[in-house]
This record gives C-alpha cells, sequence and structure tokens, in this order.
C-alpha cells in the first residue's frame, strides 16, 4: 500500500494508503486539474462547486472532507460579493460588477448592481417616497435574481454589506435625488407636467382612443379611432412638457404615468361649496339607491332609470347633496327652461341659462351643447359637477323606391333601396350613417304636415338650401305630393300611400311655364358637397304645369301644380317641356320650434340620429319634404364640451345605456361607467308605472293578398309591406276597440302607414262615432286633440309613426299595433304611451295584429320588449278565438273594477 497526500487551496489535506495502481490514476487526473507534486503532496486550488463534486469522486472524499473542502472555496461575502459559475445566469449585468474570475469562478460585487440598480432603473422609480426605500427595493430585485442560482458565498450576508455601504454613499442618494425630480410628474385635474416626454409614454397616450362605428354602403360596421390626446394636446418648451387631456381620463393618465416609470404627484384640490337655499326632493327607495350608488363610485358614472323613473329628481338631489358649482347640458331651449324652473321651483336657486337668447352663467347653469362650445374656454373651469342630460333624435319617414320607410330602419337594416331626390329620380344610397345626437332638434311644421330635424340639417327652399334652424314662418318648402301621370286622373301618390314609387315609369310630354329660377349658388347654398352631378347643365326652375300630353291642366296656370325639376333655361316665364313625372309642390312653414318633450316610452334607443349620402344628387325626400344629406360630426360637439370642462364630478342620466352597434360608449364615456341600473319592477313597486298584459292575435292574408306576397319573392320590404297591410287586421281591431270602450278604456291604434290609419279610422268612426280621431302627419292641431283626448271627449286615437316621436301624448290604456316594423325601439316608445301610472290605474293592455305565415310575424319576435316592461301576460290568439280573448279581458279587469 502507498500512502497518497493530498492538499487542496492550502488548508485542506487528504491522506490515503491506495494501492500504487489507484494512486496512479489519480495522480494523472490531478495534473489534468493543474495540481503539482512539491516533493511531499500534490497540491492544488479548486473554486467551482463542479470541481468539488469531481474531486470527491476522485479522492473518495467523506462527509466531513467534502463541507471542509466547500467551506475553503466561500467568497468572502462580508465585503458585499458573491461568487458565481455563469454571471449569464444573472442576465444582463454590467462588466465592472463582476470583479474577478479565477478557475470558472466569477466574482460579483452586489453593492455595484445596487449602484447601478438606482442608476438605470424605471419600474420604480416613481414608486417609492425615500431613498431607503429605494435601496431596499433594489435589494429585493437583485434577491430575486439570485433565487435559484448557484451562487457562492454567502448571499444574504453580501446584500446586508452592500445595502449597508449603499445607504451610506451620499453621492449615491443625490444620483436619486436627481432622478426623483427627473422623473416627477405633476398631475393636476386635467394636466400633467413633466420634464421630458419618453418614447414609451408618448405612444401610450397616442393609443388612447373612442371606438366609434359608421355603418358603410356594404353593410359593415366599420370601426374609427377618434383620439383623446391629440399632438397640439402635448406642448413642449425649454424645460418642460405639458400634457393636455379630458378630465375623465385622470386616472387612466395616472396609470400610463407610473407603468412608463414617472413618479406621479397629485397637486392638491378641493371642490368649491355653493349655498342650496332649500330641499323639498324626497326620493323614492330606488331614486336613493342610484344617488348612493354614484356616491360611493366617487361621485362619477351613469345611473340607468327606464322614463318616467325621475331621473331629473335624481339630478336634483345629487346638486342639492354634492353643494357644488354644476353644469347640467341638454339639447334643447326648452329642456334648458324646464331644468330652469325645476331647479328653482325644488331647490330655490336662479339658475343660469346658456343658449336660446341667455347668456348668463351662474355658479349653477343650464346650458344648451351648441351655446356651452362657443363658451367653452370660458366656462371650462367654473364647474365642479357636470351632468349629461339624454337627448332625442328622430325617425322619420322617406320616399324610396319601395315605398315609405323610416329612415332608421334604413340604416339600421343597411337597406338596398333607392331613394328619391330632390331631382325627381331615384338614386342609390351610397352610406349609411348613425350618429350620436349632440345637436338640437327642430319641429318644422307645414301645410302638409311636419319635420323633426337636426339644427343643422339643410332642407330646400324657395331661396335654396337652408340649415333647418334658420327658417322661418311663411318660408316655402318643397312637398313630394304628385307625379305627372296621377294630374289628369285627379289622384295623388303622397307620402303615406302604399306601393312602389318609380322613377317615372309613364312618363308624360309636360308643359310648365317657369315663374321662378334658382341659380347654382342658391340652389346648392355653401356646402361643397351639394355640388357635382349636373355640374353645367343648368339651373334649377319652380313652374307651374299647364299641360300634360297637349290637354290643359284643369283650372289653368293659376291652379295649376308646382314642381321643382331641373330646367335648361333661366329665362322666368318661358313654357319648358319636360318627360318626368315627379314633382314637389311649394308648402308654406307654419311654425318653427325647438323640440320640447321627449318621447314617453318605457327606454330610449334615441341617443342617435340616422342620415345617407345618396349617390349624384345629395338629396332624399323624408316625410315628404326634400332635405340634404347631413354632413355634420356630433362626436367633435361632444368633444369640445363634454371633454374640455374641467369638473370632476360627472353624471349621465340614461334610459337603456346599451346600443346594438357597439356605440354606446360615446355618450357616457365621459361620465364613467354604469353605477346603478333600475329594474322596471322598481317603477311598479313605486306605482310610476303599471305592469302589461300582452296579447298577440293571428290573421290570414286573403287569397289575393297571398298570391301577391308569393310573387313578392324575397323582397323584405315588399313583403311586409303586404303582411302589415293585410285586411283582415281591419275588423280585429275594431272588436279590440269597441270592447276596450265599453269598459272605459282609453286606446291607441299605431298603424304604420297613412293609408291603413285612413282605412281604420273610417271603420272605428262608423261604429264608435265621434270619439274617434285620427292623427297623421297632415294633422295640423294635434294639441287640442290631445287636450280633448285627456278629458275624455275622444275616446280612441288612430295614428301612424308620427307618435313614434318625441311628442307629449296623454295616458291611455291600450294599445293595438296594427303594423310597424322590427324595431325594438319603436314598440317601446308605442308601449310607452300606456304603462304610465294613474289614479285607479292597475294595468296596461297591448294587442298585436300580425299576419301569421309571413315575414311579420318575425318581425313581431323581434320588436317583443319583454325585457323592458313587466308583462304579467303574454298569450297567442287565432283571429277565430276573438270572442274568447274579449271574454278574457272582460272577465280579468272587473276584478280590477
Amino acid at each position: 500500500m502507498t500512502r497518497f497526500r493530498v492538499v487542496v487551496n492550502g488548508d485542506v489535506e487528504i491522506r490515503r494508503e491506495w494501492p500504487w495502481d489507484r494512486v496512479s490514476q489519480v495522480k494523472d487526473r490531478l495534473k489534468e486539474l493543474g495540481f503539482r507534486w512539491n516533493g511531499e503532496y500534490w497540491s492544488g486550488k479548486v473554486y467551482s462547486v463542479s470541481l468539488i463534486r469531481e474531486l470527491k469522486d476522485l479522492l473518495e472524499l467523506t462527509s466531513e472532507e467534502t463541507e471542509k473542502l466547500m467551506r475553503s472555496i466561500l467568497v468572502n461575502s462580508s465585503g458585499g460579493v458573491i461568487g458565481v459559475e455563469d454571471p449569464g445566469s444573472l442576465g444582463s449585468i454590467p462588466s465592472d460588477c463582476v470583479l474577478n474570475e479565477e478557475g470558472g469562478l466569477f466574482i460579483v460585487s452586489l453593492s455595484c448592481l445596487i449602484r447601478d440598480f438606482i442608476k438605470s432603473d424605471r419600474n420604480y422609480i416613481g414608486d417609492v417616497s425615500s431613498f431607503e426605500e429605494y435601496v431596499d427595493k433594489a435589494v429585493e430585485n437583485i434577491r430575486q435574481l439570485l433565487a435559484g442560482k448557484a451562487v457562492i458565498g454567502d448571499a444574504e450576508l453580501a446584500l446586508r454589506r452592500a445595502r449597508e455601504f449603499a445607504l451610506a454613499n451620499n453621492k449615491l442618494r443625490d444620483l436619486f435625488m436627481r432622478r426623483v425630480e427627473w422623473w416627477t410628474a405633476k398631475l393636476s385635474l386635467d394636466s400633467a407636467e413633466l420634464h421630458f416626454l419618453s418614447r414609451e409614454l408618448y405612444e401610450k397616450l397616442k393609443d388612447l382612443t373612442i371606438p366609434y362605428y359608421i355603418v358603410d354602403k356594404e353593410g359593415n360596421l366599420n370601426k374609427h379611432d377618434l383620439r383623446l390626446i391629440r399632438k397640439d394636446d402635448i406642448i413642449k418648451d425649454s424645460d418642460k412638457v405639458m400634457i393636455k387631456f379630458p378630465i375623465f381620463l385622470k386616472d387612466t393618465v395616472r396609470e400610463l404615468l407610473a407603468k412608463s416609470g414617472y413618479k406621479v404627484v397629485d397637486l392638491p384640490w378641493s371642490p368649491r361649496q355653493i349655498q342650496i337655499p332649500k330641499d323639498e326632493i324626497k326620493l323614492l327607495p330606488f331614486q336613493e339607491r342610484a344617488l348612493d350608488s354614484w356616491l360611493r363610485a366617487g361621485k362619477k358614472g351613469t345611473i340607468v332609470v327606464p322614463t318616467g323613473g325621475g331621473k331629473t329628481f335624481i339630478a336634483l338631489k345629487t346638486l342639492a347633496t354634492v353643494r357644488v358649482p354644476t353644469i347640467i347640458l341638454v339639447i334643447t331651449e326648452e329642456l334648458m327652461n324646464q331644468w330652469y324652473e325645476r331647479i328653482m321651483k325644488y331647490l330655490g336657486i336662479r339658475a343660469g341659462r346658456l343658449g336660446g337668447g341667455y347668456d348668463d352663467v351662474r355658479e349653477v347653469t343650464v346650458a344648451i351643447y351648441n351655446s356651452a362650445v362657443n363658451r367653452i374656454a370660458e366656462i371650462s373651469d367654473k364647474f365642479d359637477l357636470v351632468m349629461f342630460d339624454e337627448c332625442l333624435p328622430y325617425d322619420a319617414l322617406v320616399i324610396t323606391d319601395m315605398g315609405l320607410i323610416p329612415i332608421g330602419e334604413i340604416v339600421e337594416k343597411r337597406l338596398p333601396v333607392k331613394v328619391l331626390t330632390h331631382k325627381g329620380r331615384f338614386m342609390r344610397i351610397t352610406n349609411y350613417f348613425k350618429i350620436p345626437l349632440i345637436k338640437r332638434l327642430v319641429r318644422i311644421t307645414h301645410e302638409k304636415g311636419e319635420l323633426v330635424t337636426t339644427e343643422d340639417h339643410l332642407i330646400l327652399t324657395q331661396d335654396g338650401w337652408k340649415p333647418a334652424i334658420a327658417l322661418k314662418s311663411g318660408d316655402a318648402l318643397y312637398f313630394y305630393g304628385v307625379q305627372a301621370q296621377d294630374l289628369q286622373k285627379g289622384t295623388f301618390n303622397a307620402p303615406g300611400s302604399v306601393g312602389s314609387l318609380c322613377d317615372c315609369p309613364q312618363s308624360k310630354a309636360t308643359e310648365i311655364k317657369i315663374v321662378e329660377t334658382m341659380n347654382a349658388s342658391q340652389e346648392e347654398g355653401e356646402n361643397p358637397a351639394n355640388k357635382g352631378g349636373d355640374e353645367g347643365k343648368g339651373s334649377k326652375g319652380v313652374g307651374i304645369v299647364t299641360k300634360i300630353n297637349g290637354e290643359t291642366v284643369e283650372g289653368g296656370p293659376e291652379y295649376g301644380t308646382w314642381g321643382l325639376l331641373s330646367i335648361d333655361s333661366t329665362t322666368k316665364g318661358k313654357e319648358y317641356k319636360t318627360d318626368c313625372g315627379a314633382f314637389f309642390v311649394p308648402v308654406r312653414i307654419l311654425n318653427v320650434e325647438i323640440l320640447t318633450n321627449t318621447p314617453r316610452g318605457i327606454s330610449k334607443e334615441e341617443e342617435f340620429v340616422y342620415d345617407i349620402e345618396v349617390e349624384g344628387d345629395h338629396s332624399f325626400v323624408v316625410n315628404g319634404i326634400v332635405v340634404h344629406n347631413c354632413h355634420h360630426v356630433p362626436a367633435d360637439t361632444f368633444k369640445e364640451v363634454a371633454f374640455k370642462l374641467r369638473a370632476p364630478f360627472r353624471l349621465a342620466l340614461s334610459a337603456t345605456p346599451k346600443r346594438s352597434d357597439n356605440n354606446e360608449h360615446l355618450i357616457y364615456l365621459s361620465a364613467g361607467d354604469i353605477v346603478y341600473q333600475a329594474d322596471y319592477r322598481d317603477m311598479v313597486e313605486a306605482k310610476l308605472v303599471v305592469p302589461i298584459r300582452h296579447f298577440r292575435i293571428y290573421v290570414d292574408l286573403t287569397p289575393e293578398e297571398r298570391r301577391s306576397y308569393e310573387r313578392a319573392g324575397d323582397n323584405a320590404i315588399v313583403l311586409r309591406n303586404i303582411a302589415s297591410m293585410a285586411s283582415a287586421k281591419i275588423d280585429i281591431a275594431k272588436e279590440i276597440v269597441k270592447t276596450e270602450t265599453n269598459i272605459g278604456s282609453k286606446i291607441i291604434v299605431f298603424t304604420q302607414f297613412i293609408k291603413q290609419a285612413e282605412e281604420v279610422y273610417k271603420v272605428l268612426k262608423d261604429e264608435l262615432g265621434p270619439i274617434v280621431t285620427l292623427i297623421t302627419s297632415r294633422t295640423s292641431d294635434r294639441d287640442s286633440i290631445f287636450r280633448a283626448f285627456a278629458r275624455g271627449t275622444y275616446r280612441v286615437i288612430v295614428t301612424t309613426t308620427v307618435l313614434d316621436e318625441g311628442v307629449d301624448v296623454p295616458d291611455a290604456d291600450v294599445a293595438v299595433i296594427l303594423s310597424g316594423t322590427g324595431s325594438q325601439r319603436q314598440m317601446i316608445q308605442r308601449v310607452g304611451r300606456v304603462v304610465r301610472a294613474s289614479n285607479g290605474k292597475v294595468e296596461a293592455r297591448v294587442y298585436e295584429i300580425v299576419t301569421r305565415n309571413t315575414i311579420e310575424e318575425a318581425l313581431s319576435e323581434g320588436r317583443h320588449v319583454k325585457g323592458e316592461v313587466l308583462e304579467t301576460e303574454c298569450r297567442r290568439y287565432l283571429a277565430n278565438e276573438i270572442k274568447r280573448l274579449i271574454s278574457h279581458v272582460i272577465g280579468s279587469t272587473q276584478l280590477f273594477h
């Protein structure tokens, strides 16, 4: 046996007695590892754990010898250093933090790593409040870096010593203070002040957009982005950067600043207090819950309450509770005055008014949107609370080649119809728009009916195109009232007539005497979108039809039909011949008013206006009146007001927050998410509305109607019109109305078409006498009819879509739906006429007469509003079961009397 001696790292001695062959093998491997023979023993150094593991096997080390050898390679961690075999495992560390390398072991300074963290970190610099906290962040970051790594030395001891060195280093402390100042962002209500703008933050700000959806001519829902912070909202000068943003984005901007490494300092702000002379508002339980939810949400958010749920009283109580300067934004002058009166009555405050001839800004102010836009720079910082009152659109009938169709239906369904233009021809629709309504609505009453439109919508007058708001009593509009082929017959194909209109299918050689001419500037107005189409082809003439096919029109020129048409002469008095059959009759305006009342539906889908773009002529005929494409961008108006007001407290009042086209956020974004949504049952329990019983009665087409229906193919509009006009509906409606009037009910009969309304009116008038009345777009004195209906002089109103608009209709008990669209919005408006509670009223009844085995069954299902009202009963009956239905209604209503 041979004695064999090895000394490792100078002080770990290993003795063995092995056979020579074994000693020979071991010494050869030791030579390869760098060990040397000094005449007495083999000596050498190892610094890696892997080499120690090899020596353990090579020298057959005991546990005690292995432990002693491991202790011999421990790095002196009291100097804040550790050893690692692979520095790459620590990520990308500065090269100057690696102090030395020997035998595959790298000595790393943790003090250096802390210093590098303080110099370059961007993730934590904005979160800490002191140098000590920041050093602790660095230590924790390094500790996580070392977790699970092969480390030589006492890592915790090294971290403690490195921390002590860092805290004692004043230069490092000064560096921290300079970096904190450089990365500090001072955040106010609607702006942030920085020393510099990082690329990361700029990209994040650029990505802050509102999605806005527009329906294109192919029917696709296209997303457009409206930037919330534009380039000109970022202002740079020599030593700072100012970022301006809408006040409701403050929390978002704070989060982006922090994620980009900035230290955010909120500048102090406190609300201004005002005096409330009195508070005479008592809320119902669900209204109190709504207000409490808004307060708990930080005085921000949207409250959703069905129409009739007292949103105005919730808003007034909110003002009385927070007692801060407040602006209420409304869409019409009448609404402004209504708010003014209620604020005075219930709170004793004489509010300021902005718009409608008023320029009076006070601590509490009611403002019309457009007037607020004009004064936004002056009023932006005067209020601490802003309330957004809900606004209304219209649903007007457009003359198409497939009949009269509501413009909302044309847009929602992207119907591929052609529309009648001011040039007497049917043109293709090239684009569809559903746009959030911000501008005011104007009701124009004329000799043949009325039109409700936005204030800036251009209307064709005797003086050319004019915005609706600029019209006045006595102005002449152009109303589609006749086609030339009908003049000799004495018939009129007027709006409301059922059936297709066509582009001069039976042209007549028509002689016109030109009595007025309009030059291009008059006819086209100032909107460049109007120009084109027929440029250079003459001007427009207003003429009197004198002859058709050589025959003089009865009554002579002074009694002839007027018309607007393209002509090749601008000479007044010249006779002109045309073979086109469509004419527009001048009608005088009787009254122009800002729309006052809101629809009395139980829900609103009305924060939008509908518009279409028409090929070539850029016009269409709505409710019989020639109007122009509307090219306004309401989102910009909304941005100018809601985005620039600096009021941090925000309340939006809504009836229906959800929209099928994803645009609901455009109205409510600036106020906050929904914080409370009332249930219809809450309103029933509060005795604001009543539940309804819903009966569907199914009738059949006659054989002749069925043949017409089958010949219509897949044209949905023609199919709907035929089904809606089924003659069997009239007798069913008569039986229902007779029964309901006998038990003392007030009834509204709804139709989609004037012809159908006139037909059912005649039948009911013959049956029931003077208690029946008719309201269509041609009815001028509605107010007197409504008053008589409220008194009970009239007990039955037969109407068309005209009462679907924003008019205030007295309470009724029963709705009979003869025809309509598939729109839930329309159905909600109609049902809303009968659900309001009144003394002794315990329910409302809705009868829907549907033509079975037709498209109308699907339309009926599509418009069913069971989620928007409380239906205590919903039953279906066939036409031959009408007596059973009547017995059921009479028997059940006797329980209430």
